[in-house]
């Protein structure tokens, strides 16, 4: 499964992050840059340390789950 991780810094400096399942495939850094930065306009994410006010990064993690047979 790949997970879409954005960091954001907030009011009181702290890093947040939101995490997002299954992104669109092929994303560039313009197109995750475009969308934090919507984000940001909106205002629409906040917690304890206050609203989230820049960018402090991103990343696409991917994980790999192998289960075993264990009877």
């Amino acid at each position: 499964m790949k997970t879409l991780q954005l960091q954001f810094v907030t009011a009181k400096q702290k890093v947040a992050s939101v995490s997002v399942t299954n992104p669109k495939a092929a994303l560039t850094d313009e197109d995750v840059q475009q969308a934090m930065n919507g984000l940001l306009a909106t205002s629409v994410f906040s917690d304890a340390d206050g609203p989230y006010v820049g960018i402090k990064g991103a990343q696409l993690v991917e994980r790999n789950v192998t289960p075993f047979t264990v009877n």
